[in-house]
């Protein structure tokens, strides 16, 4: 008889495997899920430039044409540098508006994706933006994702007192959360395996 328990518990938990693999395999770890490269380039005018960093503010609205970020609803990276230029900064759950921006991303509404970098000394800029669903292609958003951290890039940074290039690149990591169906087979397992144990 212990040699039949042994079996019956080794099927089942193998069984559970088999359930568990796709969930527990590569496809759960943090991928790319968006790469959006923003550059802007600036020129003296009859002043040389004076410019000795840059910020950029990533969010969300429905809003074409009256963008209105507070730090509650957008992410913000301050006092990029051309030292910076290679480094990536990260958001994540702790940042200030991370969650707001999240919730925006995943909500299945194709809303306006912005993105604003101030490289002027009177804080002129840059905005870019355009619909959600124009990155995404056939999706709207990222529903049906968990994004785990958003990071800045900073891909360039040429300042000279007649030109300013900036060029840097946004990055959303995340993995799809797994189906319910999927969740309630790997729940069924564990009882079962709690049941054989217990047997």
């Amino acid at each position: 008889m212990l040699g039949i328990e042994m079996n019956l518990k080794g099927l089942v938990i193998s069984f559970i495997w088999l359930i568990l693999a796709p969930c527990v395999g590569s496809d759960t770890h943090a991928e790319i899920l968006l790469e959006l490269h923003h550059s802007q380039l600036a020129y003296a005018g009859r002043m040389p430039l004076n410019i000795t960093h840059a910020d950029s503010v990533l969010f969300l609205n429905t809003d074409r044409y009256n963008p209105r970020p507070v730090p509650q609803n957008s992410l913000s990276w301050q006092h990029i540098t051309p030292a910076d230029v290679g480094m990536v900064f990260w958001a994540d759950s702790a940042s200030l508006g991370f969650q707001s921006v999240v919730s925006n991303l995943t909500n299945g509404d194709d809303e306006y994706l912005w993105v604003i970098s101030e490289i002027l000394p009177d804080g002129g800029g840059y905005a870019q933006v355009a619909h959600e669903s124009d990155y995404f292609g056939d999706s709207i958003d990222l529903r049906g994702y968990a994004i785990e951290d958003i990071g800045l890039r900073v891909d360039w940074f040429a300042v000279t007192p007649a030109v300013s290039d900036l060029g840097i690149t946004y990055i959303v990591n995340g993995s799809p959360v797994p189906e319910p169906a999927t969740l309630l087979l790997v729940g069924a397992g564990g009882l079962l395996l709690r049941r054989r144990w217990n047997a």
